[in-house]
């Protein structure tokens, strides 16, 4: 063995020895890098010396290649192409044998900084994205805080557009400055078309950027002029009465100029002009900014217009509203004085007498004279309101002026803090008032004059104030304005000292807030929860006082405070706290109270009360869900017995009054019913609206142009997946009220896919059958009837539309299936004519038949017909298009030329005649020039001059013929001349050891090969079969093995049969399948307890020994400890005792096993 080895060894290493120089001489001729044939990346060739640095030339370079845009290869292409160059020089022609280092170095070098370069410029593009995108996180009008006013307010938008204006145009320069620095990088001229190509690109990434960010500022404003809003409103206007109209602020009216409308169409043109705000990238363009592309984007300009849709639809609502006030116009349209003077003169021309029959005087003036004095009264009583208002106003005025002028003209020294409290005061007097009272002397006059029509007499003292107010007015003002510009320096000091009093009282209240939420009874065990709140609150208002006096004096000087809302929240969950507590201390008095007490009728009302009151309360809660329609009321009214109606106006008493607490189970069942039915309508809505808007997707026909109906995926799985829907509905209790709606719909589907699937048959058959009977001339000759047939069928299909019905497509599928049966019988007759078209099926026989006239093209079908052919080298004649096959291809690429060329021409089935009779002809010709050669020739030389299925053919020709030389020289007395077979008593060619090989020999008289075994003789078919795996004889080739497994469920139905079963089989079946299933999935614990537990009670005593060591043998290591019932057990235990018998665990175990099979159908028991 020892030996052997050295020997192994030494013939290993002179292998080695041989081989040595030969390799690495090849590896040191192999290229230092590579090109990847299929995307043209570089990959380090060889040698792991220089791997380490190659590398970084090859991941920079590839890096560059993949990360590279479309439109950036243009600007690049020089220099990339320089350096690929000078990479094929190193793929090319540097080895690892040549001094190559410094060369590779400077590529290096030139590769990293381009690439660094194009990452720049990359990085760049990726600022400018996300610069754009910051655009549209934020709208052009934000909305505050939700509150209960209006969320924006239309005096806003002014600053809002210039900040947002500011926004872009910063960021405009800053793209321009980015964009003018990648042209740095790539080394551009701007005017090449390349460069221009580029700022296109990012021109257009910009007009994406403003899509964005105005689509963002429209979808805000949709969200928030949506009906069913939640938070506050999003616009405010006011109703003001300006008699004798009603007037809003801004006005309504289209026509207004400044109206609302005009405002938010303002507002939007606003949002659009944030576009114009920025240069355009691409200058040679010659278009300034991006607003025009805005203008004309068509998602836009929709949605624009839905949101002035939205305003328009409010308007008119608001204007109804007005309307609706009119009815109350007579308030202020109406003057009263006029109506009770015009009341006075007719009442005054009322009569002082009337007579009666003649006879009867009724003197009527005492009651004349007290009506003429109540109207009189109520006339008086108005022109006196008038009269007072203007004394009262004018009085008021000039008590004004001069208590102002005095406190203006008051001398301030230096630290008089008072006085200069005082003179701002004055000073925040005539500023607060100075609009209303610049307004109030026209209607003063417009008055009086009012007041002198009705006979009214003014006192002198009105007319002088009249006459000298507006000039003492505006002196006051004068005055005010002086003031103000002497006290600034003043003012400004004491702006500073209360805006560091603002700082100090903000860590105040800061420090407040975080002390009370350390101690407020915010825990359901606090202690002394009143005292706690008690000091909070009182400290909470000696700071509340400080903040009044800090903002009178913040008004005073007009100085901006903060609204210190941690102050705020204090005092709210101060309240909360305080009713919290309430409640608590309500409910424990009432829970301490004596258990006496409870048996009170007047105990267990409350009691009652509270609890239906908190069933009442979920009822309603349930109540509240959306899913509720005016059916589901109708059936609670139904249920509770009483008729109501909801509306908006509808309180909580009325819920209440319902008495809901009676039929909560009923109100969870109509609600449940009622989301439940819900799911349902929204299938049924989802169904309807995809089958609205699903269309069909064509494809064209590659010949004809004819559009077919493509076989989209998405459209069957959705058709099938509408279907399980409709039938699982059905299959619920709920769909009763949309029966008809489900039913109508699941036979609308299912119409749909008969009708599609028809059509997709037909198309495909027409599709089939169109190349074959309109491009074959053959076939149009041979079936001609049927080709007239086809072609009415083809007319009338290229003229298919989508509408027709599925009558129509059964016809032409009628029509088409007689043409597709005279196909068939016309396909025999070419498969008698050429048999292996048996080999093959109808469509791809009809494939081949179609396309005869293109060999080519019938190629692919070639490994379907012959053993290993898969293509065929045809003749290569540039000026003509020529069908002569000159060799043969087999799945394993070996290549086979032959012997004369094959005319690919005529009949599909006749050129392959003459293809098979060339092929066995070239195998046939290449074994006899095998054969010949066999001796001239070293074998390994041989064999590589001949294809593999020649080589081995005339190798066991040969081999037949080595031995039946030698059997001849063992006849003339060579006795070593077979060694192996003499041992085997094979001695003659007639020994059937040698009779029974299959015997290959060349019979030079014929020209052919024959095979023989044992007396059979036959003649080698030339089959070429190419260089595919073969068989290696050896002694257990033959060897047969037989493999037997019992049928279980056959055996399993005899014995039911056996027992009395009917249905045997298919409880066989049943049985089979259970257990099966059992042994695959149950654990092996619970199998070997059930096979213990079930079995162990039926086998005697003297078997459970060797039944137990079975078990074991099939669970191996595994011990489970038996199924225990521990109250079952001591309660046999107690028995047994008191029977006066000793409780063994074997008895024990007796008794529950008859407890176990007490609930079989048994009646039997062993070892009883």
């Amino acid at each position: 063995m020892t030996s052997l080895l050295d020997q192994f060894e030494s013939h290993v290493y002179s292998e080695w020895r041989r081989t040595v120089d030969e390799t690495c001489e090849f590896n040191l001729n192999q290229p230092l890098v590579k090109f990847s044939a299929i995307n043209g990346l570089l990959s380090v060739n060889f040698d792991p010396k220089h791997i380490g640095n190659l590398e970084l030339l090859v991941q920079g370079y590839n890096k560059l290649k993949q990360n590279l845009l479309e439109v950036e290869y243009p600007l690049i292409e020089g220099e990339l192409r320089a350096i690929d160059e000078q990479l094929k020089v190193a793929a090319t022609l540097l080895t690892w044998q040549d001094d190559f280092w410094v060369y590779m170095e400077r590529v290096q070098v030139a590769t990293a900084e381009l690439e660094h370069r194009v990452a720049q410029t990359q990085s760049n593009m990726g600022t400018i994205q996300q610069t754009m995108q910051a655009w549209a996180e934020w709208p052009l009008l934000p909305r505050r805080e939700p509150r209960r006013e209006a969320a924006f307010t239309l005096e806003d938008k002014g600053d809002l557009f210039a900040k947002k204006y500011k926004l872009i145009q910063e960021d405009g320069y800053k793209i321009h400055n980015l964009v003018e620095e990648n042209r740095k990088l790539f080394r551009a001229d701007p005017s090449l078309d390349s460069w221009k190509i580029y700022v296109e690109f990012i021109d257009d990434i910009v007009v994406e950027g403003f899509f964005q960010a105005i689509l963002h500022d429209l979808d805000f404003f949709l969200m928030n002029t949506e009906r069913q809003l939640k938070p506050a409103p999003f616009f405010q206007v006011q109703m003001l009465l300006m008699p004798p109209e009603i007037v809003f602020k801004p006005p309504l009216e289209r026509d207004a100029g400044d109206g609302f409308y005009d405002l938010v169409e303002e507002m939007l043109c606003g949002s659009f002009r944030m576009s114009a705000q920025m240069e355009r990238v691409a200058a040679h363009l010659d278009i300034t900014n991006y607003q025009n592309d805005m203008d004309n984007m068509l998602g836009l300009a929709e949605v624009r217009q839905e949101i002035m849709n939205r305003v328009a639809d409010v308007i008119n609502k608001v204007l109804e509203f007005k309307s609706s006030l009119e009815t109350y116009s007579y308030l202020w349209v109406d003057d009263r004085i006029d109506i009770y003077e015009a009341l006075y003169v007719q009442m005054s021309k009322f009569d002082d007498f009337r007579v009666f029959n003649g006879w009867l005087k009724v003197d009527m003036k005492p009651f004349k004279l007290s009506l003429l004095n109540v109207i009189k009264k109520w006339s008086w009583l108005f022109q006196e309101h008038l009269l007072r208002f203007v004394t009262d106003s004018l009085n008021e005025l000039q008590g004004f002026i001069k208590q102002t002028d005095a406190g203006l003209q008051r001398q301030l020294s230096e630290g008089d803090y008072n006085g200069l409290v005082d003179i701002m005061g004055h000073l925040l007097a005539v500023r607060s008032r100075q609009r209303a009272t610049d307004k109030l002397f026209d209607p003063l006059k417009e008055t009086i004059m009012l007041l002198e029509s009705y006979g009214q007499k003014m006192p002198e003292q009105v007319y002088a104030q009249l006459e000298e107010l507006p000039e003492r007015w505006e002196t006051t003002k004068k005055i005010a304005a002086t003031v103000r510009h002497e006290v600034s320096p003043l003012q400004n000091a004491e702006v500073t000292l209360i805006r560091k009093k603002c700082i100090l009282f903000d860590e105040k209240q800061a420090e407040f807030r975080e002390r009370f939420r350390n101690y407020a009874p915010l825990g359901f065990r606090a202690e002394n929860p009143y005292e706690v709140l008690d000091k909070a609150h009182r400290e909470l208002e000696t700071l509340e006082e400080e903040m009044g006096q800090m903002q009178d004096c913040a008004r005073l000087f007009e100085v901006a405070l903060p609204e210190y809302k941690q102050m705020k929240q204090c005092r709210s969950e101060i309240r909360l706290l305080k009713g919290l507590w309430d409640v608590i201390i309500y409910i424990r008095e009432i829970w301490s109270l004596d258990k006496a007490v409870r048996s009170w009728d007047a105990y267990s009302g409350l009691e009652g009360t509270v609890k239906d009151m908190a069933t009442s309360l979920r009822a309603i809660a349930e109540l509240q869900s959306p899913a509720l329609r005016d059916r589901h009321w109708q059936q609670l009214m139904e249920t509770i017995g009483v008729r109501f109606s909801i509306s908006d106006a509808t309180t909580l008493a009325d819920l209440l009054a319902l008495q809901l607490h009676r039929v909560e189970e009923d109100v969870r069942d109509i609600v449940d019913q009622a989301v439940k039915e819900l799911g349902i309508e929204k299938v049924i809505t989802e169904v309807s609206h995809t089958w609205e808007t699903l269309e069909f997707s064509y494809e064209t026909h590659h010949r004809t142009g004819t559009p077919l109906l493509k076989s989209d995926e998405q459209l069957f799985e959705t058709l099938e997946h509408n279907q399980v829907q409709l039938q699982t509905l059905l299959q619920s209790k709920y769909v009763e009220y949309f029966i008809e709606q489900v039913l109508s719909w699941q036979n609308k589907l299912n119409i749909a896919d008969a009708v599609i699937f028809t059509w997709m048959e037909v198309q495909r058959t027409w599709s089939h059958l169109e190349n074959i009977f309109v491009c074959s001339e053959d076939i149009r000759t041979q079936l001609v009837e049927d080709s007239r047939r086809f072609d009415g069928v083809d007319a009338e299909f290229k003229l298919f539309k989508a509408v027709t019905v599925a009558w129509q497509i059964a016809m032409k599928a009628n029509r088409l299936s007689l043409c597709e049966k005279a196909l068939a019988e016309y396909l025999e007759t070419k498969r008698v004519t050429f048999p292996r078209f048996y080999f093959i099926s109808s469509a791809d026989l009809l494939d081949i038949l179609s396309k005869g006239a293109q060999p080519k093209q019938v190629t692919r079908h070639l490994i379907k017909l012959f053993d290993n052919i898969l293509d065929l080298q045809f003749e290569d004649n540039p000026e003509v298009l020529s069908h002569k096959a000159i060799g043969m291809f087999s799945k394993e690429k070996e290549y086979v030329l032959f012997q004369a060329g094959c005319e690919c021409i005529g009949h599909v089935e006749s050129w392959l005649l003459q293809l098979e009779q060339t092929m066995k002809e070239t195998v046939r010709q290449a074994i006899a020039e095998a054969i010949a050669a066999y001796e001239e020739k070293p074998r390994e030389l041989w064999i590589l001059d001949f294809p593999a299925q020649v080589a081995l053919t005339v190798s066991q020709i040969w081999w037949t013929t080595d031995v039946g030389i030698a059997f001849s020289r063992l006849e003339e007395g060579y006795e070593t001349a077979l060694k192996d077979f003499h041992k085997k008593q094979v001695v003659s060619p007639r020994a059937f050891a040698w009779l029974s090989q299959l015997r290959h020999q060349w019979e030079d008289a014929q020209k052919h090969c024959f095979v023989s075994i044992c007396d059979a003789h036959f003649q080698y078919f030339y089959e070429y079969l190419g260089n595919s795996p073969r068989l290696v004889i050896t002694p257990l080739t033959d060897r047969p093995c037989a493999m037997v497994a019992p049928d279980i469920e056959l055996i399993c139905e005899i014995m039911l049969v056996a027992e009395g079963f009917v249905d045997a089989r298919s409880l066989a079946r049943k049985f089979i399948s259970l257990y099966t299933l059992c042994e695959e999935l149950l654990s092996k614990q619970v199998l070997m307890r059930a096979l213990r537990d079930f079995n162990m009670p039926k086998i005697v005593t003297d078997d459970v020994p060797v039944f137990l060591g079975l078990v074991g043998d099939l669970f191996p290591a595994l011990d489970v400890p038996r199924q225990k019932k521990p109250h079952f057990e001591q309660m046999v235990k107690r028995s047994t005792l008191e029977l006066r018998l000793q409780p063994e665990e074997s008895f024990t175990l007796k008794v529950k096993d008859l407890l176990t099979v007490d609930g079989r159908p048994c009646d039997w028991y062993p070892n009883h």
